[in-house]
């Protein structure tokens, strides 16, 4: 019988481990292959746009409008634009960021593997290069994963770039809010709340995984919201505790602003007031204050610190369909002015500077060793931003834009010029819209107004 050489025993070792490292290989890169193939990196299309200046301001009110250019949009995303130069439309997937004079495509991001939940921008102002302002700017696309509307991105409106990201567990019925320095989506039951760089300041509500115990706030639906400088504002509906709804004022970024042990996702409200009302609308929100639109025991206009005081209540007619809307109430703020829309009837609040008597009570650690205090309670003036009613305008079917200290009003017929401080109307703009579309919200660009249509959006250049 022959005896096997140790070259032959070798050579089959090398085949051997040449087969296997040559499977190994191949399976390596079936692998990568597969992950990139179903990766979120390959289902990407990011093609983004040179920079370019931003858009100057528009030196005076219409006194017509020339017609540009119409797009077609999704009815169910709709469109959003930004005052620092682009009109963006939606399907699907993606965003399509366009020239706001000629409407020809600038930039595109579309993720082929992920459904958009919503687009928005909060840009009303075009700014400085340096600075878009305060708060979460640029465009907002919030993508669904799962049964969440779970993924963040914010894009440069002028390129497209994309400038920041982010996960949430966002619900799938939500809606954006945004206000001061904030902004965050609003569901049935939670509130993810952000700064610019969309890190999060609080997660409000029924918390699906909170890394802290006993953090959530159960048993309760939100109505409406709000969200300013320092605090943000919730209508909620708590049946087990309340038949009526509740006013709930709490800080925008308690880890941030106030005790040790406070954070994202835990602090005490700053006050939790009972209405009175089955219904109730967010008008207005200061740093301080909330203006709340109440339907009992009367209808009324009630503003309430946050102490939990009430700081006026003003009987008052509520406008048609004022407490039919669901989800938060549409607003904007313009030129320092906040307008609300209630059904048809847009309301403006200006704010006033209060002077109040604060009265600070001393703390355990301000206790002696005998339990008596060490210090009788003090008071102080503090100045509180108070906001007030100053107008309504009938007949309007969208939030408005603002241009040159006048604000233009979306009605059925056209656009009415008023002043922004009185409302009151300085001339009527006839714009003819083929559809008729229930609902209409003004962004002016430079020197064009874009009209968001819902499932269209129609670009104007203004002519003075």
């Amino acid at each position: 019988m022959p005896v096997q050489t140790t070259a032959t025993t070798f050579g089959r070792r090398r085949r051997r481990d040449l087969l296997i490292a040559l499977v190994i290989a191949v399976v390596a890169g079936t692998v990568a292959a597969t992950i990139y193939l179903t990766s979120d990196i390959r289902a990407v299309t990011s093609n983004e746009a040179p920079h370019t200046a931003l858009p100057k301001n528009a030196a005076s009110a219409p006194t017509s409008l020339k017609p540009l250019w119409m797009q077609p949009g999704d009815g169910t995303l709709g469109a959003v634009a930004s005052a620092r130069g682009v009109v963006v439309t939606a399907d699907e997937h993606g965003l399509i960021g366009r020239d706001p004079a000629t409407g020809t495509q600038r930039w595109v991001y579309s993720r082929s593997n992920r459904d958009l939940c919503a687009v928005y921008s909060s840009d009303v102002t075009a700014g400085t290069e340096s600075s878009a302002g305060p708060g979460v700017r640029g465009i907002i696309a919030i993508y669904r994963h799962g049964n969440r509307c779970q993924e963040v991105v914010t894009l440069d409106p002028r390129t497209g770039d994309r400038v920041y990201q982010r996960t949430m567990p966002g619900e799938l019925d939500g809606e954006m809010i945004s206000g001061g320095p904030y902004a965050g989506w609003l569901g049935h039951d939670l509130l993810d709340l952000w700064r610019f760089d969309l890190y999060r300041t609080y997660q409000y509500g029924n918390q699906p995984a909170s890394p802290e115990s006993n953090s959530g706030h159960t048993g309760c639906t939100f109505l409406d919201a709000a969200v300013t400088d320092e605090q943000f504002a919730t209508v909620e509906n708590c049946p087990q505790t309340s038949p009526t709804l509740r006013l709930v004022m709490n800080w925008a970024d308690p880890g941030a602003q106030n005790h040790d042990g406070w954070s994202s996702w835990r602090s005490a409200p700053r006050t939790d007031i009972d209405t009175g009302a089955t219904a109730a609308r967010i008008l207005g929100i200061t740093a301080d204050r909330v203006a709340v639109l109440v339907n009992a025991p009367v209808t009324a206009l009630v503003v309430y610190d946050a102490d939990g005081s009430v700081v006026s209540r003003t009987p008052t007619t509520a406008p048609a369909g004022a407490f039919d809307t669901t989800g938060p109430t549409p607003r904007t703020t313009l030129d320092d002015v906040q307008y609300a829309l209630l059904g048809t009837t847009l309301m403006a609040l200006t704010t006033a500077n209060r002077t109040v008597k604060v009265t600070t009570t001393p703390t355990t650690a301000d206790l002696l060793p005998t339990g008596s205090s060490s210090a009788a309670p003090t008071v102080t003036d503090e100045e509180r931003d108070t906001p007030a009613l100053a107008w309504q305008h009938p007949g309007v079917i969208g939030l408005p834009g603002a241009v040159s200290g006048n604000v233009l009003i979306p009605t059925a017929t056209g656009i009415d010029v008023a002043n922004r401080i009185e409302g009151t109307t300085v001339r009527n703009l006839t714009v003819s819209r083929p559809a008729n579309p229930e609902r209409v919200d003004l962004r002016v660009i430079g020197s064009n107004l874009v009209e968001l249509r819902g499932d269209q959006v129609a670009v104007y250049g203004i002519v003075r």
